[in-house]
Parts: C-alpha cells; sequence; structure tokens
C-alpha cells in the first residue's frame, strides 16, 4: 500500500491559520456559534534528527524530519462536537533511511515515511456521564500496553470505528469497535476488532481493571483477555498485569505477566521491573498489535515483534525532575522466556527540557547489545513547537 497523499490534509493545511481561537468553556446555543465563535485551530511542529547504527546494515541511517500537524475543533452543541486533524511529515535533508516504504533497505529502518495524511476526523456526543466517538480517532488504554497511538512517531496510530466510554463514579467503562487502523506508516490495515476495558477505583490509593481485547485481522483471531492493578502504599507505588492470549493460526495459548515497584528517594524516582511474553512451546510469543511498543522493552525498538521463544525483561529505570527538566535512566536485561536464551542488554537516556509554554527541546540515546552480535545505537535531538 502506498502512503496517502490526502488533498483534504493538504487543504486543512492551506486554510488554518497558525493562530489559535480560545475555546470558551460554555456549549453553544446554536451550531454556528459552535464552528465560528468556539471553534479552535491549534498547530504543533517537531524537527527531530534520528540516527541510527545497526549490525549488518551496510550504511547507517541519517533521518532529518519534520511533523506538522493541524487541528480543527469545534465547540459543543447541544452535546454535539467535531474535529479533524491533518499531519505531513516532511524532509528535512537527504532520505537516508529505510522507512519500510522506500525501497532503501541499505539502510536501518527509521519509522517516519513521508507524506500526509489525515490522522483523526471524528462526531462526538457527551453527556454528564457518557461519551460516543464516531470516526477516525486516537485511543490509548491504561499504560499503552495493549492499545495505543504510539505517539513517539512523526505520524501517531489512530483507528476507525466507534467507542463510547461510561463513567458510572467508580466504575468507568470503554469499549470500542474498530474497522480499520491507521498506522504509523500512513497505511491502513482493515481489521475487526472489539476492545473493553472496565476500571474499578476501589479508593483514591488502588484501582484494578478488566480488559478484553478481541482482535481479527486476515482471518486470524488475537484474543487477550486480562486485568491490571495500581496501587500505592507506604511511598511504594505498586503495578501489576496479567493476561492470557489465544491466537487462532496456530492454536496458540500464551500469557503476560508484569510486575513493577516505583519508590522515591530524594529528587529520583525509581523503578523496578519485570515484564514477561509468554511463548507456547517456542513456536508463538505474546504479541500486542494494537501498542504503543515503543514505550516498551527498550527504546531501540529490538521487541517491537515478540520472538517465538517469548520475551523476559527485567529493568530498573531512574527518573529526576527539576523545574522543567527531566532526565530519565533505564537498563534492560532481555532473555527469552522460554528456554535459556539470552537477548542482550539496552541502557536508554533521556534529557528534555521545557523552555516555555510553546517550545520543548528533547535528547534521546538507546544502546542495545545483542548477545547475538545484533547491535542498535539510535540517537535523537529533537525540538517541539505547539501554538
Amino acid at each position: 500500500m502506498e502512503i496517502k497523499k490526502s488533498k483534504l490534509a493538504l487543504a486543512i493545511f492551506s486554510l488554518i491559520s497558525t493562530g489559535a481561537v480560545t475555546l470558551p468553556s460554555y456549549a453553544a446555543s446554536t451550531l454556528s456559534e459552535a464552528i465560528t465563535e468556539e471553534g479552535k485551530a491549534s498547530l504543533a511542529l517537531r524537527a527531530r534528527y534520528e540516527g541510527v547504527e545497526q549490525a549488518g546494515k551496510a550504511e547507517d541511517a541519517k533521518a532529518m524530519t519534520l511533523k506538522s500537524s493541524l487541528t480543527l475543533a469545534t465547540g459543543s452543541y447541544k452535546g454535539f462536537s467535531a474535529l479533524i486533524q491533518g499531519d505531513m511529515t516532511s524532509s528535512l535533508g537527504p532520505v537516508e533511511y529505510n522507512d519500510t516504504l522506500n525501497g532503501r533497505t541499505q539502510y536501518p529502518v527509521v519509522a517516519d515515511p513521508i507524506g500526509g495524511d489525515i490522522n483523526q476526523a471524528f462526531l462526538k456526543y457527551t453527556n454528564e456521564q457518557t461519551q460516543i466517538t464516531l470516526g477516525r480517532q486516537i485511543i490509548t488504554h491504561l499504560n499503552h500496553r495493549f492499545i495505543g497511538h504510539v505517539g513517539w512517531r512523526q505520524n501517531m496510530q489512530t483507528y476507525d470505528g466507534v467507542r463510547i466510554q461510561t463513567n458510572l463514579d467508580a466504575v468507568k467503562l470503554d469499549y470500542s469497535y474498530l474497522i480499520n487502523n491507521s498506522t504509523i506508516f500512513g497505511t491502513d490495515v482493515e481489521i475487526d476488532a472489539h476492545n473493553l476495558l472496565a476500571s474499578y477505583s476501589i479508593n483514591p490509593e488502588h484501582s484494578i481493571s478488566g480488559f478484553a481485547y478481541l482482535y481479527e485481522q486476515n482471518d486470524v483471531d488475537t484474543n487477550t483477555y486480562g486485568f491490571d492493578y495500581t496501587g500505592k502504599m507506604a511511598g511504594i507505588t505498586a503495578h501489576a498485569s496479567y493476561a492470557i492470549q489465544s491466537q487462532s493460526a496456530g492454536d496458540y495459548d500464551v500469557d503476560y505477566f508484569a510486575l513493577d515497584f516505583s519508590y522515591k528517594i530524594a529528587a529520583i524516582n525509581f523503578t523496578l521491573g519485570y515484564e514477561a511474553l509468554g511463548s507456547d512451546d517456542g513456536a508463538y510469543g505474546f504479541q500486542t498489535p494494537l501498542a504503543t511498543k515503543h514505550a516498551f522493552n527498550g527504546f531501540a525498538d529490538k521487541f517491537l515483534a515478540t520472538p517465538a521463544g517469548g520475551l523476559e525483561d527485567i529493568y530498573i529505570k531512574a527518573v529526576y525532575k527539576y523545574d522543567a527538566l527531566t532526565l530519565i535512566a533505564f537498563y534492560h536485561d532481555f532473555s527469552a522466556a522460554e528456554g535459556n536464551t539470552d537477548y542482550g542488554q539496552e541502557l536508554d537516556l533521556v534529557a528534555s527540557y521545557q523552555i516555555n509554554q510553546t517550545f520543548s527541546v528533547l535528547a534521546k540515546y538507546a544502546d542495545y547489545n545483542g548477545d547475538a552480535g545484533d547491535d542498535i545505537s539510535k540517537t535523537w535531538l529533537q525540538l517541539e513547537a505547539k501554538f
């Protein structure tokens, strides 16, 4: 499939001004007022350098790209509102990387194809307890482990379908039916997915959620059921998650387990974690096809697809924040969930600074050292502006 060159996206770019209109907090009395007086236009720009060195590749990747995102949102009229968002990824230099679509396989992958897309376009209805969204939209659940937007890439992942969210005091229900995945590559993937998340706040310190993700693509069913718990006690924040997954192509059954504890010492928040994506006799590893995978198992993205032998990730994370500065360090140790195979280790470093309400900068580094000699190192430098 070719990346979409949407005329509508280009039209939005030319018609929406870079200035923003403040959205009033009250509902409009007429449809015209909701559009012309309470409407909001916003612009976001993100310039990024990404460099990749990968064992076995003849050339190093060097990608200079600019993400331009324009959003037009109406105010609310009788509970209804609408939003449309156009994204464009442009090259700021030579295309010396493999975006998975351009055929430049001598370079490592940088998953930011050049082109434009309608990233979101939806109609929403909201009342005191329920929100219904119809169209192309962002959907995230919990920590993005099973469904997310992959916001790190220049083109976000969005979905076509209907989503119903209901808030019943301590209980929140979130159901969506999806027919299409608009991927980070600017391509459409036809799916048939039912996603259900039910969350219960036991008290302000403890909550538990149950979920079901029933995903079908190309006549292959991947069904996942599980729970997620977060709680805080004696200054320690604990998180635990368990899921079981079946996959029809090989009649596989695998499980997933995650456990982490966080504790703050002085100005540094430390996290010790363990995550296991199981394997069915070394033939199939637990998969999360709609997740924000970059947020898990190392920023080098070595394990976007879980190996057939599964994956165990033991990690430690440290986060330091001072004013507008944030420093993050990760260390991962990877091995197979089944068998005695060691995959390797990874060090991840991030430094970000919020200059003001408009501008922010970020530097990021990932260094994966594979036991099989499949090393990967990645460097990012980024400037972001929101108007």
